[in-house]
């Protein structure tokens, strides 16, 4: 008796790790898979627009997703409104967890007199500003009722009267007008996704990001790739469930021929031992599923990044349907086989034994 309920231990335990496999499984394929795809730009930026933003709700979003995107960034710009007539231009590096050293495009730089950013302007959050060529280099100007201090000016027409600071420092209450993010090389699909999926998430329609196709047009994975995975799978759990059960009624010799003493034909006794199966298989699957879902799901998006919807309601009804026919089919075969043996043969066996 103590063997079957330890038979019984390890087939449930055996069934809900195989599906929690599965799933995870399933998860890397579809990330690997997502990053081969390519977004369907042509520029080296994704600009996103915000309306009622302020900065200091995007400060420490622009921080986490710098984190999470892979390419290489060279500045990230943000527009802020404040009580200026014109808009105050942020250029934001980042490094290691910190904004700093940033530089706009080169071709719109030109320093005049005084100097730009360097690193300490941000480690030491400098009240401090770049400004057009109206202004004079030690000149103050107050944004936000804070006083900044010009320690450069820009001679470039196209900027003209522009000021730009840093954005450690700039008043949490100023608003947002747009951040663009700039890659050295295009961005990738996951950054994108990373950008898209952040901001989102947190300003939800008061902020605009632009659609950008995904040039293979193809869902991360088909429903014909799941079904392969799952069967490749399935079949697994299912060898390994129909030995255990092979076992289970090996070692149940008393208890059939109850079953045959009673009146129970060989029909009967496999459709007791498959329902017997079958309620099981459907609990451990479900058991797997849900620990998937409330906490493998985490611990795989925490290894990935969640960039991608890859555990949709599809992905669990499809991996536990193609599981579970596969347990049924190959331990239908092994009971059967088991219920061949005859009532005698079973009574002989057992007085050997």
């Amino acid at each position: 008796m103590k063997a079957h309920k330890i038979i019984y231990v390890v087939l449930i335990l055996s069934q809900i790790i195989g599906m929690v496999c599965l799933i995870f499984l399933y998860g890397v394929f579809a990330e690997f898979n997502g990053r081969k795809q390519e977004l369907d730009i042509d520029n080296k930026y994704i600009d996103l627009s915000f309306e009622d933003v302020t900065i200091g709700e995007i400060k420490e979003l622009i921080r986490t997703t710098c984190a999470e995107v892979e390419a290489d960034l060279s500045y990230v710009y943000t527009m802020a409104l404040t009580d200026l007539e014109y808009p105050v231009n942020i250029y934001s590096g980042y490094s290691n967890g910190e904004f700093m050293n940033a530089e706009p495009i080169e071709e719109n730089r030109n320093i005049i007199s005084g100097r730009y950013f360097e690193k300490q302007d941000y480690t030491e959050n400098s009240k401090v500003v770049v400004a057009g060529s109206d202004y004079k280099l030690g000149d103050k100007i107050k944004i936000l009722g804070e006083e900044y201090t010009i320690i450069g000016i820009e001679g470039d027409d196209v900027l003209h009267n522009k000021v730009s600071t840093t954005i450690n420092v700039i008043g949490d209450e100023a608003g947002a007008l747009m951040t663009i993010f700039n890659f050295e090389d295009l961005p990738s699909v996951k950054d994108y996704k990373a950008i898209k999926n952040n901001f989102e998430s947190k300003l939800g329609d008061r902020v605009y990001v632009p659609d950008f196709n995904i040039r293979d047009g193809e869902t991360l994975v088909s429903i014909k790739t799941i079904i392969f995975i799952s069967v490749i799978v399935g079949i697994t759990i299912a060898v390994n469930t129909g030995m255990l059960y092979w076992y289970l009624i090996k070692n149940r010799r008393k208890e059939l021929i109850v079953m045959g003493i009673v009146g129970a034909s060989k029909l009967k006794r496999f459709k007791i031992n498959m329902t017997e199966i079958a309620v099981i298989s459907a609990l451990t699957i479900c058991i797997g599923m849900t620990l998937m879902h409330l906490v493998f799901e985490n611990i795989f998006y925490r290894i990935y990044g969640n960039n991608y919807n890859i555990f949709s309601a599809r992905t669990y009804i499809l991996t536990g349907a193609v599981v579970y026919g596969c347990i049924i089919v190959l331990t239908s075969a092994v009971v059967f086989v088991c219920n061949r043996v005859e009532l005698k043969e079973l009574l002989r066996r057992t007085n050997n034994d």
